[in-house]
């Protein structure tokens, strides 16, 4: 009796009668726009990257100061380039995919642009944005000219960017209901934004007034 009643249980997958198998695929699709908007900045970096991958001479000091820090040549890395965090983590992304130093870069910064574009949206969100205003910042932000200008650059930009942006979120959060995880947390995120550029200690510094 029990298998029986089993067998005419309708699946969770199985589409309701009269619907088409699209439709219900698309209704079991995620909601979230930043998903999409993450995976929409991956393929834009990817692209940038392939039609212009010649590395900017910052570019090359970081690349070299990485390689020279995967060699354990530490003090000449540190006089090639005194702020050491971005070309560190070059020098991670190398050792853990295999892939060589320019394209270790590329991949980070496709990454760290990626988490960019998720703290924008989010911050949209956070401030009151509906679905319809964060398909909208999704578009603006993807489509906007100065971040894929650089898209292609090995730059500390886009981890400066990614963790500023995760600062504020975290921020605005704290401000409507304190708490002190979210206060160490935008702390501590604009902390590793200062790793990345030295001016996100005046931002630090500023809000901390508040």
């Amino acid at each position: 009796m029990e298998s029986s009643l089993i067998d005419k249980r309708e699946s969770p997958m199985t589409p309701p009668p009269g619907s088409s198998g699209w439709s219900h695929a698309l209704r079991v699709l995620p909601r979230d726009v930043r998903i999409y908007a993450a995976l929409a900045s991956l393929v834009l970096s990817a692209w940038c990257v392939f039609i212009g991958n010649v590395v900017n001479s910052d570019g090359v000091l970081y690349l070299r100061a990485a390689e020279l820090m995967t060699r354990g040549e530490w003090h000449a890395a540190l006089q090639l380039y005194k702020w050491p965090f971005y070309s560190v983590l070059i020098a991670f992304a190398h050792q853990v995919t295999g892939l060589s130093f320019d394209y270790a870069a590329y991949a980070l910064n496709a990454a760290l642009t990626a988490f960019t574009v998720v703290m924008f949206i989010s911050l949209v969100r956070e401030v009151g944005g509906d679905r319809k205003v964060m398909i909208f910042a999704a578009a603006v932000i993807l489509l906007y000219h100065a971040l894929n200008e650089y898209r292609a650059y090995v730059i500390r930009d886009a981890g400066y960017l990614a963790f500023y942006l995760t600062s504020l979120l975290m921020f605005i959060k704290d401000l409507k209901e304190p708490k002190l995880t979210r206060t160490l947390v935008w702390i501590g995120a604009m902390v590793v934004a200062a790793l990345f550029r030295i001016e996100a200690v005046v931002l630090l510094v500023a809000l901390s007034f508040f």
